[in-house]
């Protein structure tokens, strides 16, 4: 999931998003890869624990502890690259805000998507959008401008995944941050993952 301009802190509106996905699917890892950290989060996971902070204690936990959980949530910063995380990703997921902003931004960072997907000779044809912080006619308003853009400009689909329009209170089982020097980077991570499960 690339994660865009928000109203506040992201961390909260992805862990939104994972307790809705947990809610409805099952026990859920979120996956954070931000400033220099990498935080690890589990959602309705039934008591299930992430490991201690160490060297390598998150590659070698996730073997085991991605079967145990239904879905992944893995979270960039909308600036990554797309080398990053575009080979080893299921689906793409955009979380942003409604305002105009929010939405430009989004397209930019689409466009950079799928210029990057074409480079490689793998086109994007479809990506989720998640509209957070705003009422959900303000929420419809903005993926209906960012799904017109993409539909015109970049022959790209999108779908809106959610409209989360507040923070409420979640279900977190186990929550665990990490220097991101003793975890794998977002694609080893995403492949790590891939082969786990």
């Amino acid at each position: 999931m690339l994660v865009g301009n928000l109203p506040v802190m992201a961390g909260l509106w992805t862990t939104q998003l994972a307790d809705e996905v947990a809610r409805s699917s099952g026990p859920t890892g979120l996956v954070r890869f931000a400033r220099g950290e990498v935080t690890l989060e589990l959602l309705r996971a039934d008591g299930r624990q992430v490991p201690p902070a160490g060297p390598g204690a998150v590659t070698r936990w996730l073997p085991r502890g991605a079967g145990a959980l239904r879905r992944w949530l893995v979270c960039v910063p909308a600036d990554t690259a797309p080398a990053e995380y575009l080979e080893a990703s299921e689906r793409v997921v955009l979380m942003l805000g409604a305002d105009e902003a929010a939405v430009t931004g989004g397209y930019l960072r689409l466009k950079q998507l799928c210029d990057e997907a074409i480079h490689r000779g793998r086109p994007v044809d479809r990506v989720g959008i998640v509209v957070v912080g705003a009422a959900p006619d303000q929420a419809d308003a903005a993926f209906r401008r960012l799904g017109d853009a993409a539909r015109s400009f970049l022959g790209l689909e999108v779908d809106l995944v959610a409209r989360l329009p507040r923070i409420e209170r979640v279900e977190s089982s186990a929550r665990s941050t990490y220097p991101a020097s003793e975890c794998p980077g977002a694609a080893d991570f995403l492949q790590s993952l891939h082969r786990a499960r």
